[in-house]
């Protein structure tokens, strides 16, 4: 029974690709107004909030699946309400419709103007399938209607249940149907075949390469404004899942293009920027609200329980999308792994002046701090930055790195030139993370001890090229008798 809701409904088309982002645009409004709202308040708009997006969007791919019953039928495609009563079908449409509408009414005190916007709300997700607009067979302007219903709608009904600032509220609607439109774009490239055998005629199926081209422009574009909310949020945690979020995007896309053959920006095998916003992004900033208020840098209005049980069950519902992610991820590294270490050679000598080189710069470290005879913590810094170091490895040769530095920098791949460009970038990842840590832990005189640690940095940062050039006879030997001996035990 749950098996078959969960697919009548399309639950997986909508989840963890759509409500995510939504409910970003709470978090941030309760950043720049969380004395104007009690905690309580926003818990309560919160949840109606997702309740009514959710279901919203069920309500629009199950109206979509009813008026293409006859085309997907031609399509051989065979879905649950194909096998449904009319009065079946009529039912579950009042549910859905009830159980999303009546949480945001409840929480509106009955509204005329909420009420209105949902009636517009539905009546848009509606005419983009069914007859006589069916604004999905015309052309741009089924791009247009789908993009705004999904996408920009939800947000509009939101923006009238918790105080805000129109400006953010207008760049995050902007942004959200860019992100729609770029989704859709890529849906009716994909379903290019499925339509043009049942007949449908789509703006794809008669501009695909304007599509395609289209798919990068709107991409472009949704990085600017992303970038602007970002920046509006203005936050240290923040900005490092930023770093982190760059470095995993451009790794999972390459594996995507290596390892599975497709096309990186038109399939839904990994949409780049995915996981940034509807998983990074809405946990992050769900951490900096709770963070903030429960240290006292985010004056509150309330309690910080209803934060921190928001925090939990957006933790819990957005844990089957990240274990999915992982375990794709997963698979794509070790598929990379497979590819790294074919070259036993130079993943030997790489390894072993990595650790010469954290060895040195965990000596150094404590040289600097007058710790020399702390063998504990030299020998936790020499694991911790082997580890690092050696991630970093995996990353640049999975994600190719090293041929992005090659096509901006007149520099042969893996020539010292190349290495020291690479351990310079690794180097200022490190200090802007760790930067950022000591702002948001309150550090006192944060800027002093930012100047230090990155002064100490660039001294790290020679010590480490330095040694891992002078290192470098002695790793190939060393590599050369580990590999011959590790040949001979396989022999015997």
């Amino acid at each position: 029974m749950i098996r078959k809701t969960v697919q009548y409904i399309r639950l997986r088309d909508w989840y963890d690709s759509k409500v995510p982002f939504v409910l970003c645009y709470l978090w941030c409004i309760y950043l720049h107004n969380s004395l104007s709202i009690t905690t309580e308040r926003f818990a309560a708009v919160f949840i109606g909030g997702a309740l009514f997006t959710g279901l919203f969007l069920a309500f629009g791919y199950m109206i979509n699946d009813y008026a293409d019953r006859t085309v997907d039928a031609m399509a051989g495609k065979d879905k649950l309400m194909h096998h449904m009563s009319g009065s079946a079908i009529a039912l579950s449409f009042v549910i859905v419709i009830a159980a999303g509408i009546f949480p945001i009414l409840i929480v509106s005190n009955f509204s005329f103007l909420v009420g209105g916007t949902l009636i517009a709300t539905y009546l848009i997700g509606a005419a983009y399938s069914m007859p006589p607009f069916r604004f999905k067979e015309k052309g741009v302007y089924g791009l247009i209607i789908s993009s705004f219903a999904q996408r920009c709608m939800p947000v509009i009904v939101l923006s009238f249940l918790i105080r805000q600032e129109w400006s953010f509220t207008i760049l995050f609607i902007v942004t959200s149907f860019i992100i729609g439109l770029r989704y859709i774009l890529i849906h009716q490239i994909i379903d290019l075949e499925n339509d043009r055998l049942s007949g449908v005629r789509t703006f794809a199926s008669d501009h695909l390469k304007q599509v395609v081209f289209g798919v990068f422009v709107v991409f472009f574009i949704e990085l600017i404004l992303l970038g602007i909310i970002i920046v509006y949020v203005d936050s240290p945690i923040l900005w490092g899942i930023v770093c982190l979020s760059a470095i995993t995007e451009w790794t999972q896309c390459r594996m995507v293009t290596r390892f599975m053959g497709q096309r990186v920006m038109t399939t839904f095998c990994n949409v780049p920027l995915e996981g940034f916003e509807n998983l990074m992004l809405p946990l992050a900033l769900g951490c900096v609200c709770f963070i903030g208020a429960f240290k006292g840098t985010l004056p509150i209005s309330g309690a910080v329980l209803p934060l921190l049980l928001l925090m939990i069950t957006q933790i819990i519902l957005l844990f089957g999308p990240s274990y999915r992610k992982l375990k794709l991820s997963a698979g794509y590294i070790r598929e990379s792994g497979k590819v790294f270490m074919s070259d036993k050679m130079g993943t030997t000598i790489g390894l072993i002046q990595n650790f010469i080189m954290c060895v040195a710069i965990s000596l150094t470290i404590a040289l600097m701090n007058h710790k020399l005879n702390d063998l504990t913590d030299i020998m936790i810094s020499v694991v911790l930055s082997f580890i690092i170091n050696c991630m970093s490895d995996l990353l640049f040769e999975v994600g190719h790195f090293g041929k992005v530095f090659a096509g901006l920098f007149p520099l042969k791949e893996k020539s010292i030139a190349w290495k020291l460009v690479r351990n310079l970038l690794m180097v200022l990842i490190y200090v802007f993370i760790i930067g950022s840590c000591m702002y948001l832990i309150k550090i006192p005189n944060a800027h002093v001890a930012m100047h230090l640690f990155a002064s100490q940095a660039v001294i790290l940062y020679i010590v480490g090229v330095t040694v891992s050039l002078l290192a470098e006879p002695l790793s190939v030997g060393l590599a050369k008798k580990i590999i011959e001996n590790s040949t001979g035990l396989n022999k015997d």
